[in-house]
């Protein structure tokens, strides 16, 4: 994992709430959390962070009944809802 994602993941543990709030860090080189956005989606709670590192995924990820915090190579967080 590099530098600047271990720091952002570290960021957004302190910036988080003390709550039931979790982070998945989705690497396809096996070097975060899940290896897959799906995956991480399936393990994912509602509040809880998916951070994508940068590359391609390509998959079709469906987020059915969650609130999750995606966070990706985009400038800016995105919450999505269903």
């Amino acid at each position: 994992m590099r530098l600047d994602q271990i720091l952002l993941a570290l960021a957004l543990v302190i910036a988080a709430p003390l709550s039931a709030q979790r982070i998945f860090v989705v690497d396809k080189l096996g070097k975060g959390t899940h290896k897959t956005v799906q995956a991480a989606v399936d393990t994912a709670g509602d509040g809880d962070w998916i951070v994508i590192t940068t590359g391609a995924y390509p998959e079709n990820v469906r987020i059915d009944g969650k609130s999750l915090w995606l966070r990706g190579g985009a400038p800016r967080a995105f919450r999505t809802s269903t």
